[in-house]
């Protein structure tokens, strides 16, 4: 969406560009699973144990990466090696990013998939990119040129014949859901361009992960008191095993490839 040449400098560009044809691949399947998952646990707890595990998985990396930075290939270093101190400054942005990017974002995500179609969560969702470029230019961070703008109004009609259509005739169904969407789409743009200052002092991996980690804190709080409604025992071996790929894949994977991007 950016009229900027990309920068490879994490990875060669073929395989960076592999690496986002997975990532989409990664978000897109987790709508379905998430679907299946909240017909037996409520969306808020298992999103809080996914949470709690990608955020355990981050942390551990975080800190064997600085263990083993100098068995990193070069090209690689930059995406998990973070060479800066942290700042009073790099906290605070740390702290917000990780409400709003995850504490909020997930909240929004969670609640709007139990509350809609997968098929419209993911094309709702699917606009960020388009939202991003567009508050980015607003700011004044990149230029968009005029290939960038048909786009955004090409994805601004799709998503009204699709999704804007069908809640006008299904207001009680999905309407709160794909508004909820909606409101994560905000989140995640915020999360996106908020974080660029300190993606230029630290790594993908540890943004990421500690700005997970940071947000999973409230989350969990918040879906504390909905743990003790849950029927642990008629919970199926199927669901616990969907917790494993719903975090590692669209979480931890996903989000240090996005951030990378970034």
């Amino acid at each position: 969406m950016t009229s900027e040449p990309r920068d490879s400098r994490f990875v060669g560009v073929s395989t960076f560009d592999g690496l986002l044809v997975l990532m989409v691949l990664a978000w897109g399947l987790n709508y379905s699973l998430m679907k299946r998952v909240f017909q037996e646990v409520p969306p808020n707890v298992f999103n809080a144990l996914r949470m709690t595990l990608a955020s355990t998985v981050f942390l551990v990396v975080i800190r064997a990466s600085r263990r083993w930075v100098d068995r990193l290939p070069a090209r690689l270093v930059s995406v998990f090696y973070t060479p800066h101190p942290l700042s009073g400054r790099d906290w605070f942005d740390l702290v917000w990013l990780g409400f709003v990017g995850h504490c909020l974002y997930q909240l929004c995500f969670v609640g709007g998939l139990a509350r809609t179609t997968a098929a419209n969560a993911a094309l709702i969702f699917g606009t960020s990119p388009v939202a991003i470029a567009l508050t980015s230019s607003a700011l004044g961070h990149e230029r968009i040129g005029p290939l960038h703008w048909a786009g955004a109004a090409l994805s601004a009609v799709g998503v009204y014949f699709v999704v804007g259509r069908t809640a006008s005739a299904a207001v009680g169904s999905t309407l709160t859901g794909d508004l909820l969407i909606t409101l994560g789409v905000v989140c995640w743009t915020v999360y996106t361009i908020g974080g660029s200052r300190l993606m230029s002092r630290h790594s993908p991996l540890y943004v990421t992960g500690m700005t997970m980690a940071l947000g999973t804190v409230p989350y969990v709080l918040i879906a504390l008191p909905e743990f003790w409604t849950v029927s642990w025992g008629m919970v199926s071996q199927m669901t616990w095993w969907l917790l494993i790929p719903t975090a590692l894949l669209p979480l931890c994977f996903a989000y240090t490839v996005w951030y990378s991007a970034v």
